[in-house]
């Protein structure tokens, strides 16, 4: 069953490997307290699963199993082996962390953001593309880390870019991104075997792995 799930989402979501073995491990834990008798699910028991949860654990481990559950029913749904209303019944988790900072930066203050980067400086030259590639063309951090040489194409003006379930599309390269990108790939980036185009600033000069690598970049930013 749980493979016929994993199918599913590989198949008709797009979803990534990874992923999907992290809904895995979340149903197979739901699982144990739903049971295997789909057919019986309801509102009452929904409702009383995510609760159950959320008494004895924190609020992000419920939202991810909120989520979990909502993904597995929609797979029920999908087979007809649910009634076709019930993932709409999973509670929604509130998020107040950090709820008094702002959802975004205004435009005046993104300009400051982009100019906290020290152009004189090879760190500030290479965050200084990345921050631009964030803010103008609104990539998200992972798609920063997994960019390749290969993925700026240059004669064209694009960039190709893998979004969720590793869908590619091509976005248009302004000027400024592409002179930034420039500036770091011929004065600062050093040549390493490996074709990602943002590098650790310092030794040893290997590819950023995870997006937090990113959110660093920007929260050092901020700070200046």
């Amino acid at each position: 069953h749980i493979a016929e799930f994993q199918r599913w989402l590989k198949v008709h979501r797009a979803t990534s490997d990874q992923t999907i073995a992290y809904y895995t491990r979340k149903l197979t834990t739901l699982l144990s307290v739903l049971g295997r008798d789909s057919a019986a699910y309801d509102v009452e028991l929904v409702r009383r699963v995510i609760v159950d949860i959320s008494r004895k654990y924190s609020r992000y481990h419920t939202r991810n199993m909120a989520t979990t559950l909502r993904i597995y029913l929609r797979f029920l749904i999908a087979r007809g082996e649910c009634r076709p209303w019930l993932d709409q019944a999973v509670p929604s988790m509130a998020n107040w962390r950090l709820a008094q900072l702002p959802r975004y930066l205004e435009p005046a203050k993104v300009e400051r953001l982009i100019a906290a980067c020290d152009p004189a400086t090879p760190p500030g030259i290479r965050d200084r593309a990345i921050i631009l590639l964030l803010a103008r063309l609104g990539l998200r951090a992972s798609d920063i880390v997994d960019m390749r040489l290969e993925d700026v194409e240059w004669e064209e003006g694009t960039l190709r870019v893998r979004g969720k379930g590793r869908v590619e599309i091509r976005l248009p390269l302004p000027q400024e991104v592409g002179d930034a990108l420039l500036d770091y790939l011929n004065g600062v980036r050093v040549c390493v075997a490996s074709n990602r185009i943002f590098l650790r600033s310092i030794p040893p000069f290997g590819p950023l792995v995870t997006h937090s690598a990113v959110s660093r970049v920007v929260e050092r930013a901020l700070k200046r």
